[in-house]
């Protein structure tokens, strides 16, 4: 009798898994959550070829609000010449005629940047100049430490190669097949 109860619950068992084609079989692997990172960009420009108006954009994890506010910065450096130039960032003008001697650096922060209009919740920044000499070179940073990275750019950067699958198989070679250990006492 038990044979036949045992048989039964298994055959009953076997037909629902079969019916259900759209059953999912998990992975038992873990979601990848990002709460937070550190953001550190560091891009220098040599623009000793041109008095035309250069930009660049760059594509942050964050939002600018969430990076550092002096360590974030465009810096432009006078190199053989004195020069003066014009910055806007995110389509605000920041600098205007911004006169820098031969041989030093002029830095504009995050916070000159945020000061001057453009929005903390941004999570791009584009950089727009233009300098009346060619003799300059631009250093660009962004940097933050902890910074709540949006999930967008985490789901653009990072691939979840073990997914759900509905109808499992079965590996044979060695780059299919793995060992799962469960140690319990």
């Amino acid at each position: 009798m038990k044979r036949i109860a045992i048989l039964t619950i298994a055959s009953i068992a076997l037909i629902m898994a079969l019916g259900s084609a759209s059953a999912t079989w998990l992975t038992y692997r873990e979601d990848i959550s990002v709460s937070s990172a550190t953001v550190d960009i560091s891009l220098t420009y040599w623009h000793n070829s041109t008095t035309t108006q250069t930009y660049r954009n760059i594509t942050l994890p964050c939002q600018l609000g969430q990076l550092n506010r002096t360590v974030t910065k465009f810096a432009i450096k006078a190199n053989g010449a004195d020069i003066s130039y014009n910055l806007t960032v995110n389509g605000q003008s920041i600098k205007s005629s911004q006169a820098v001697t031969d041989g030093n650096w002029n830095n504009v922060t995050l916070a000159n940047m945020v000061s001057g209009g453009v929005s903390e919740s941004d999570t791009y920044l584009n950089l727009t100049f233009d300098v009346n000499d060619s003799h300059n070179i631009i250093k660009i940073v962004a940097y933050g430490n902890d910074s709540a990275v949006t999930s967008s750019w985490i789901s653009s950067q990072i691939t979840v190669k073990e997914k759900d699958i509905t109808s499992p198989t079965v590996g044979t070679s060695s780059t299919n097949s793995f060992w799962t250990v469960n140690d319990s006492i």
